[in-house]
């Protein structure tokens, strides 16, 4: 027969998991996104994700993919950056501990507190991270 500590520690490893699903159930939505920028050719399709991202230019900031694609993502904050600058990011997925990184990605416009970036380099691990992400979100 379990013991009350087993049955707890069972119960919450569960409740973990139903969280993390419900997290990524809410940040997931089913259609691609409209960037508003029809004119742009992309080679790959983007996903309408909420994910929280770090973004490493002269200082850390943070902000919110508001689309993202295994090209590149688009980011809304607070964030001070110039059309070419060149940056690190690293994406928060849900349910995951550590986060996905982007080594180089280039800023391709600036529109308010809108920015669209480009996946310059991606490492081969964090790209399949990334690729079953966005299968799933389909």
């Amino acid at each position: 027969m379990n013991s009350m500590p087993q049955i707890l520690a069972r119960l919450t490893v569960s409740g973990l998991v139903i969280v993390n699903l419900l997290m990524l159930w809410l940040v997931v939505r089913p259609s691609t996104a409209k960037t508003g920028q029809e004119g742009q050719r992309r080679g790959a399709t983007r996903h309408r994700l909420l994910l929280p991202v770090d973004v490493d230019g002269s200082r850390l900031v943070k902000g919110i993919t508001d689309n993202l694609s295994v090209g590149g993502c688009r980011i809304n904050g607070n964030l001070d950056l110039r059309r070419g600058q060149v940056l690190g990011l690293r994406l928060h997925l849900p349910g995951e501990e550590f986060p996905l990184v982007v080594e180089r990605a280039a800023v391709r416009w600036v529109a308010g507190e809108d920015v669209g970036l480009q996946f310059l380099s991606l490492p081969i691990g964090q790209r399949e991270r990334l690729r079953g992400l966005l299968e799933w979100a389909a």
